[in-house]
């Protein structure tokens, strides 16, 4: 390496941790006015912006609202331009364009940077990630190589090798290469989290949780009161499980509420207010409260993903015991009088994961690939959408009311008891219908998601509930010929 290569590496690092404070802890502290933290930067000699250090498997790795991370893409490119022929300069633009979700955008400035600069190994890091973001793992692999090649000892650069590696489902490197960046960057949160999926989905639930825990470093965490739980004894004991994520998480870990309530504790569950009905129906559940209540009289704390880690929870005692939701009765005989009229073999279906991210569409399935199911002689199709009106290119019943009142998913799950079936893609209704132990066939994608863990058609998780994966990524048309394959026998 030489002198000029060095002070760039230098100068990097000093930016790198810089922003890193700023965008991991103080913009998370002014998120009304990014400005005012993020103008120090500014001032500073050091021009040469972080890369994918803040993001987790294509996801933003902190709570920050959309309009906050637009006002601090906004302070990037409202920055002091550099000349044009600085990669730099590129390279800012393209995280700008990629924190406002123009990966196209990005990636055309992450190239401008490398013509300009081809030894500029930030921005071939940050090409990796959009391109992996993006669905273009194998090109993206190819920029990450370039990165590490250029740069072997840039941790960001190895997370982000880890990433892709787990999109073309070779794990087992995966895991080697986010212990690499953990090896080079003891304290980088992300790799940490990452290996901690990576561990589970092959597994290993001892080391597994232990690094998942990680992932509270990344997110934003409101004060909670009392003191965290690490496992003392709870009998006699108030303690505040409380949820983080998306609401399939928290379906999911809720079956911990009654082991600890087992355990002579006093549980109160904190979540999302659209889902406090649902959750009041889980046994041993004293109070449940919604997301920013002042708690009480609270004497321990823990999250509810943190309670495995805490209890050790293994591949051979992982509570799974269902149904633990139980749908509220007076729903339960109005769904089963209007489904009663339905003919044929009735089976509830989702195809849409949360929209607003990248990972929710990649989880997404087009509704088409639903339509080999419909043309099975006695199958009757039933949207478990709520708000979906079609159109559709085959026959799909619509449930005009299905939880237009009350909270999340009351009214679907009063429906599905009456179903034969539930299909679904990797969605909280896949949750929802195994934490109701009710029959759920899900599709899952070539890359899955750590709790679904790898080649096996079953889940520790949820009993009732059988995966059909993607064996080449993309390809949901032979999922649903093997789905409509099986159907068929169970109808015959």
């Amino acid at each position: 390496m030489t002198k000029e290569q060095a002070g760039i590496t230098y100068k990097y690092d000093a930016w790198n941790r810089m922003v890193s404070a700023f965008l991991t802890g103080l913009l998370k502290l002014s998120q009304k006015e990014p400005r005012s933290v993020l103008a120090p930067m500014r001032d500073c000699d050091v021009r040469i912006p972080i890369t994918g250090v803040l993001t987790v498997d294509g996801r933003d790795t902190g709570k920050a609202s959309a309009r906050a991370t637009q006002k601090a893409a906004g302070v990037f490119t409202s920055a002091p331009k550099l000349p044009p022929e600085d990669p730099a300069a590129w390279n800012r633009s393209g995280i700008a364009k990629e924190q406002r979700g123009d990966l196209v955008g990005a990636i055309a400035c992450y190239r401008d940077s490398i013509r300009h600069g081809l030894g500029f190994f930030p921005a071939w890091t940050n090409l990796a990630h959009a391109l992996q973001t993006l669905g273009a793992a194998e090109e993206a692999l190819r920029a990450c190589d370039e990165a590490i090649r250029l740069q072997p000892q840039y941790a960001p650069a190895h997370n982000v090798l880890g990433g892709i590696l787990c999109e073309l489902r070779r794990l087992n490197e995966a895991c080697t290469a986010f212990r690499e960046a953990v090896r080079l960057q003891p304290g980088l949160a992300e790799a940490h989290a990452n290996l901690g999926r990576g561990l589970l989905s092959r597994g290993d639930f001892e080391k597994g949780w232990v690094e998942h825990e990680w992932r509270r470093r990344i997110a934003e965490s409101q004060y909670q009161p009392g003191m965290p739980w690490l496992g003392s004894d709870l009998f006699g004991h108030t303690i505040l499980l409380y949820g983080e994520g998306g609401f399939g998480n928290v379906i999911q870990f809720s079956r911990y509420a009654p082991v600890v309530a087992q355990m002579g504790a006093r549980v109160v569950v904190q979540c999302h207010e659209r889902l406090l009905p649902l959750l009041r129906t889980v046994a041993g559940v004293w109070q449940v409260i919604p997301e920013g209540q002042e708690v009480e009289a609270c004497e321990l704390h823990c999250p509810l993903m943190s309670v495995p880690a805490v209890l050790r929870t293994d591949l051979d005692n992982v509570p799974a015991q269902v149904p633990y939701l139980v749908p509220e009765g007076r729903r339960l005989e109005k769904w089963g009088r209007e489904l009663s009229g339905l003919p044929g073999f009735k089976i509830g279906i989702a195809w849409e994961a949360e929209q607003g991210t990248v990972y929710g569409r990649q989880r997404s399935i087009p509704l088409d690939y639903y339509a080999i199911l419909s043309r099975i002689p006695g199958v009757h199709l039933i949207s478990l959408h709520r708000d979906w009106k079609g159109p559709a290119n085959f026959p799909i019943t619509v449930l005009p009311e299905l939880d237009k009142q009350g909270g999340a998913f009351l009214d679907t799950a009063a429906v599905i008891p009456d179903l034969e079936l539930v299909i679904t893609c990797d969605t909280s209704i896949a949750h929802l219908a195994g934490a109701l132990a009710a029959p759920v066939w899900v599709a899952e994608r070539f890359a899955p998601d750590w709790r679904w863990m790898l080649d096996r058609e079953d889940s520790p998780w949820y009993p009732t509930l059988r995966l059909f994966r993607q064996q080449t990524s993309g390809d949901w048309k032979s999922v649903f010929e093997r789905m409509a394959n099986e159907l068929r026998k169970k109808l015959s």
